[in-house]
C-alpha cells in the first residue's frame, strides 16, 4: 500500500522494448513525479529477432531503454520467439519473482499474447497486486477467430483486471463487447516523441541540409518528391 504523499508506483510488465512505449516512459519518469514508474523486461530481442515481421533484421538507432527505470530479466536466447502468432515462443517465468520484489501499487500489463505475460498476471492476482489491460485488439468483424471458443477466453482473461487502458475507438469497442464498463476504461494512445524529430530534422531544413538529404537518397534537387512513412506487416 502507498504510503499517503507517496508517488503511486506502477510497473510495467513487458515481453520486451517497444517503440511505442519508450516515449510514454519517459514521458512518465521525466513529468509526472506521482508516478514512481518501473518497467520489467524479460528480455531484449537480437536484431534477428526483432526484424520478424518485418522482413529484415535491425536495431533502433535511438534507444528504447533511455530515460527511465528499467530491469531486464535475462539475456535473449537462440529459441526465443517474441512475434505475437506464437504465445510460447518466449517464456521467461522470472518474471514472477522480480514482480514480488517490485512490490508495485499497480502492474500494467499488455494482453496476454504470450506465456509470460499470462505468468505475470497469475502472480499479480496472486499476490494481490492490481492489474491494468493495455492493448489495441479490435473486435474481429467476422471469421473463425471470433468463435464460442476465443469469446469465453478472452472474457477470462480480462476478468483478470481491474482497469483498462485503450488506444482508440475499435478497441474500445473490443472492451465494451465484453462487458467492460466506460468507468473503468480510460484513452492511452501510442506515442510519438515529437521533441525527438522535431531536433533531428532541423539540419534538414536548410538549404544545404535539404540539398545533402536528396543527394543521399538520389533525388535530383528539381524533383517532386514525396515521402511516406509506414509499417505493413
Amino acid at each position: 500500500m502507498t504510503t499517503p504523499g507517496a508517488p503511486f508506483r506502477v510497473t510495467f510488465a513487458m515481453t520486451h522494448p517497444v517503440q511505442y512505449y519508450s516515449p510514454w516512459f519517459r514521458y512518465i519518469a521525466g513529468r509526472c513525479p506521482d508516478i514512481d514508474l518501473n518497467v520489467i523486461y524479460a528480455t531484449v530481442p537480437t536484431p534477428s529477432q526483432q526484424g520478424v515481421g518485418f522482413g529484415t533484421s535491425f536495431e533502433w538507432d535511438t534507444s528504447p531503454l533511455d530515460g527511465y527505470e528499467y530491469e531486464i530479466l535475462r539475456p535473449a536466447k537462440e529459441s526465443d520467439y517474441l512475434h505475437s502468432d506464437k504465445p510460447f515462443g518466449l517464456y521467461v517465468p522470472e518474471i514472477g519473482p522480480a514482480l514480488k520484489k517490485a512490490k508495485p501499487d499497480a502492474v500494467v500489463v499488455p494482453g496476454w499474447y504470450s506465456v509470460t505475460l499470462i505468468h505475470a498476471l497469475t502472480v499479480s492476482r496472486l499476490y494481490g497486486l492490481p492489474c491494468i489491460y493495455r492493448g489495441d485488439t479490435p473486435l474481429p468483424r467476422t471469421g473463425a477467430k471470433r468463435n464460442a471458443g476465443w469469446e469465453m477466453k478472452t472474457r477470462v482473461m480480462l476478468s483478470f483486471f481491474s482497469a483498462f487502458l485503450t488506444v482508440g475507438r475499435r478497441n474500445r469497442e473490443y472492451l465494451k463487447h465484453f462487458g467492460i464498463a466506460d468507468p473503468q476504461i480510460h484513452f492511452a494512445p501510442d506515442c510519438v516523441d515529437n521533441d525527438l524529430f522535431r531536433k533531428t530534422s532541423e539540419s534538414s531544413r536548410t538549404v544545404e541540409g535539404r540539398r545533402s538529404a536528396r543527394e543521399r537518397l538520389g533525388v535530383s534537387e528539381d524533383a517532386f518528391a514525396v515521402l511516406f512513412v509506414g509499417k505493413l506487416d
